[in-house]
């Protein structure tokens, strides 16, 4: 069920993407001792996606919800991968760092300048701006500034045995959607908080055809919402999961 209007579609431009990428990797082995491997990999990425499909809130029409395509829409940021392995013990460390997520509009723009009044204030509406403009689906897809995922293990009885850990953190969103020409209908921003979360798992081969599996997530039991979350409904808990595989 809805509620609000939402106007027919009518000469969309198909969107247009450019990717691209620059960066550099490398593999070392012995780096640390004989046997062990160890690789890494920096790279900055910037997305453009031009005549982006997006809907927008127009408030002047009793809350019709129209889509068109805005001039643009951008990120650009770094990624980090590395891994290590020495047989023994292993870790494998990323990380993500977002620059920016901006929407350009001159067209949309300049009608809520033009269209501001008491209960608008939009006069001082950018062209371009972070996330989007009220409305837009995009205001609830802004990713974590920042995020890095550390995983730590090591094997036992000729590699029957795998024991290990994980922490996952995520800062808060790369931009924060408050100003009034961002804000409105129905794709209000949930500001998420920064948090670690921490994880446990083991596995331990019974045969060569069985493998039991188990694991603790969320192991200090935090409330917390979900990066890009879209609703108040917190992530899980302290959860315990166990498995089995085999192959017939």
């Amino acid at each position: 069920m809805g509620t609000l209007q939402v106007e027919p579609t009518r000469g969309l431009k198909p969107e247009r993407s450019r990717n691209w990428e620059i960066g550099a990797s490398t593999t070392l082995d012995n780096l640390l001792t004989a046997g062990d491997t160890a690789s890494f990999k920096i790279a900055y990425f910037n997305t453009n996606v031009k005549d982006y499909i997006t809907r927008y809130y127009d408030p002047n029409t009793n809350g019709v919800m129209t889509f068109s395509n805005a001039e643009s829409y951008k990120t650009s940021g770094l990624e980090f991968q590395s891994r290590f392995d020495n047989g023994k013990l292993f870790a494998d460390l990323s990380a993500t760092y977002y620059f920016k997520t901006e929407t350009c509009d001159p067209t949309f723009a300049s009608y809520l300048r033009e269209t501001a009044g008491i209960y608008q204030h939009t006069e001082n509406t950018p062209d371009c701006t972070p996330g989007s403009f009220m409305g837009s689906y995009t205001n609830t897809q802004n990713p974590p500034k920042y995020a890095v995922n550390l995983t730590l293990g090591s094997r036992f009885f000729e590699e029957k045995l795998i024991l290990g850990g994980r922490m996952t953190y995520t800062s808060g969103p790369t931009e924060e959607i408050t100003e009034p020409w961002q804000t409105g209908a129905t794709t209000p921003q949930l500001v998420y908080q920064p948090v670690a979360i921490f994880d446990a798992f083991m596995s331990y081969k019974l045969r060569d055809d069985a493998i039991l599996n188990a694991s603790v997530q969320n192991i200090t039991d935090r409330y917390y919402l979900d990066a890009l979350a879209q609703s108040f409904m917190p992530a899980p808990g302290r959860t315990y999961r166990a498995g089995l595989t085999v192959k017939f």
